[in-house]
Parts: C-alpha cells; sequence; structure tokens
C-alpha cells in the first residue's frame, strides 16, 4: 500500500513519472498474490493499482512498458464477465503496441526491435484469447480485426528494414509473431463462415 501511495505522492509533485521496474514488482506482487510486510495479501491492492495505473496512463499516454504492465494487471483481476476482461486487456495491449511503434525507427535498433515484437506477440495472444470467447461482441471483433493489420504492418516494417539478413535474434520473434497472425486469420475466417 505505501508503495501504490509513495507514487500518487511523486505523481502529485512530478506529473509524468515513470518508473517501470517499480510498476512491474507491485504488479507482480499482486498477480502472485504475495504477502506484505504485515503478512497481507497483495491481490487486495489490485483496484488501488488500478487507479494507480489510469492517473499514470492518462498522464504518460505513449508508454509501451507502462501499458503493458497495466495490461498485465488486468488479466489477472477477477471478474464476473471474463470476455468483458479479454477484451480490456486487448484494448490496453493494444496501446502498447502503438506506442511502441511510434517511436522512429524502432526496428533498427535490434534490441528495441525485440522488445516491440514480443509486445507485438503478446498482443496476438490476447487477440486469439478474444477470438475463443463464447461470445465475440462487434467491438472485440473489430480490435481483433485491426489488430491483425496493424501486426501485418509490424512484420512488414521488421523484413523491410532487414531484408533478407534478419539478425537472429530477431528471426524467431518475427517467425512466431507470423504465425500468431496466421492463427488469428484462421480464426477469423471459421467465425465469419459460422
Amino acid at each position: 500500500m505505501q508503495v501504490i501511495k509513495s507514487y500518487h505522492r511523486i505523481l502529485d509533485l512530478k506529473e509524468k513519472h515513470v518508473d517501470t521496474e517499480t510498476l512491474g514488482i507491485l504488479v507482480r506482487a499482486i498477480t502472485e498474490n504475495r504477502e506484505d510486510s504485515c503478512g497481507l495479501p497483495a491481490s487486495r491492492l489490485a483496484p488501488t493499482a488500478q487507479k494507480l495505473f489510469g492517473r499514470l496512463t492518462s498522464q504518460v499516454v505513449n508508454n509501451a512498458q507502462v501499458w503493458e504492465i497495466y495490461a498485465d494487471l488486468i488479466a489477472n483481476l477477477s471478474e464476473p464477465d471474463e470476455s468483458d476482461k479479454l477484451f480490456r486487456v486487448a484494448q490496453t495491449l493494444q496501446k502498447a503496441y502503438r506506442s511502441a511503434v511510434m517511436m522512429d525507427s524502432w526496428e533498427k535498433d535490434v534490441q528495441v526491435c525485440c522488445t516491440t515484437l514480443k509486445q507485438c506477440i503478446k498482443f496476438a495472444d490476447s487477440c486469439l484469447a478474444c477470438l475463443g470467447c463464447v461470445s465475440i461482441s462487434k467491438e472485440m471483433e473489430q480490435l481483433v480485426k485491426s489488430a491483425r493489420l496493424s501486426l501485418r504492418s509490424a512484420i512488414s516494417q521488421v523484413k523491410r528494414c532487414y531484408e533478407f539478413d534478419i539478425p537472429s535474434n530477431v528471426s524467431p520473434e518475427v517467425e512466431s509473431l507470423e504465425q500468431k497472425v496466421s492463427a488469428i486469420d484462421q480464426m477469423l475466417s471459421s467465425s465469419t463462415s459460422r
């Protein structure tokens, strides 16, 4: 609880403060339901952490890591409607994707490229989870269709950058993402043929 209060205080003093290491530790503690110094379960802090992320993402709208950590928090919340939670996770990861690819020449820096592709894979996985829902809303289907185009664009950008010489640590990420996009295509086509 002190971490969340302290982070809010820092935001009061310095509006756009981002400490992804602290946020990541906080979310891991909550999702793994670790005990705090008083022996209380950290999962009880989930609603308060959500408010912190709501405040932070309204001030820092273009930090892919913050959006990704926020998505991890949402994914581990217990909600009565599973499909609504999956949709919220996908929306949050879509914001992480957009923030990541807005960086100039993200594909040219191998480390940044790998990180971005991993975020794309996570986004694709969330879209596949949405498509696996029993009932898919129009909004959810639209998000997945938009994601498919965006993810294809990311793949094309990397391939254009490296042409035929994709670095060895980037290549598996590209292949994995291509497989996920192919799975999205198959699930979308089978859902429209029903």
